[in-house]
């Protein structure tokens, strides 16, 4: 696979942000499995690509620029294990009417599925969510304040929230853990290769590297996440940066 990058340069001052966003080996891991040579391939290009970007700040450095240079991935990935259709589920359950009139609507999020209903159809809904907790392929299912604490929520028709199932077993390069995909209204997900959305470990926990003069090799112990990305960035600027939702790393 070739290279895939995106980068940008921030300005202030004497000072500058880089950012390097890698979109590899996301992109490869969508068609191939994990733990393949196409994997390892991706992940040496990505290395390479991050290593030449590192000289030219060093360069950049050298001549007196003050540049700090974060370096993020995408998303991790799972393996790819048996599609499931939910919406022919609750269909089987006494939801055919609704999810036709589009009072239900199931959205396919790779490893995981949200669950969207009227104000008509949410007791429906949540008198089928232990029962749709208690199904093998269903890892956990989110609801009210438990889904809230996970996720920011527009509007008021979302129900639910599944985590699809996951099964420990080995994929055929050694790699553990397979995931079920939910495959409502979605292509389905070519069996043994990548997917995501869940909250898998493998699948939420993408890395950011933060390289500056005055920044000690060290791992961040905190939980962080996007909104941490733009403070961390003002700070270094010198810029306020109060009203924003996530805080600076580092």
């Amino acid at each position: 696979m070739t290279e895939r990058f995106c980068s940008e340069v921030v300005l202030q001052g004497d000072a500058s942000v880089a950012i390097l966003w890698l979109a590899n080996p996301d992109l490869t891991l969508h068609s191939t499995p994990l733990g393949s040579p196409q994997h390892l391939e991706a992940l040496r290009l990505a290395d390479a690509c991050v290593g030449r970007v590192l000289g030219s700040i060093a360069a950049a450095r050298s001549g007196n620029d003050d540049i700090l240079l974060l370096v993020g991935s995408d998303h991790g990935q799972e393996t790819v294990g048996e599609g499931v259709p939910i919406e022919a589920w609750l269909r089987d359950r006494g939801c055919a009417e609704d999810l036709a009139r589009g009072g239900i609507a199931v959205a396919a999020q790779g490893t995981s599925a949200l669950l969207y209903a009227l104000p008509q159809a949410r007791s429906k809904i949540a008198q089928l969510l232990p029962s749709m907790a208690a199904q093998a392929w269903a890892g956990c299912v989110l609801a009210g304040s438990e889904m809230e604490a996970r996720c920011r929520i527009a509007g008021d028709h979302l129900v639910a929230a599944v985590d699809m199932g996951y099964q420990g077993r080995t994929n055929p390069f050694g790699v553990v853990g397979v995931r079920f995909v939910s495959t409502d209204g979605e292509k389905p997900a070519k069996s043994g290769c990548g997917q995501h959305g869940g909250l898998g470990p493998d699948e939420t926990q993408p890395f950011l590297l933060l390289n500056h003069p005055s920044i000690m090799p060290r791992v961040s112990a905190r939980a962080t996440s996007l909104v941490d990305i733009a403070p961390t960035i003002l700070a270094f600027l010198g810029l306020p940066s109060e009203d924003l939702d996530g805080r600076r790393i580092g």
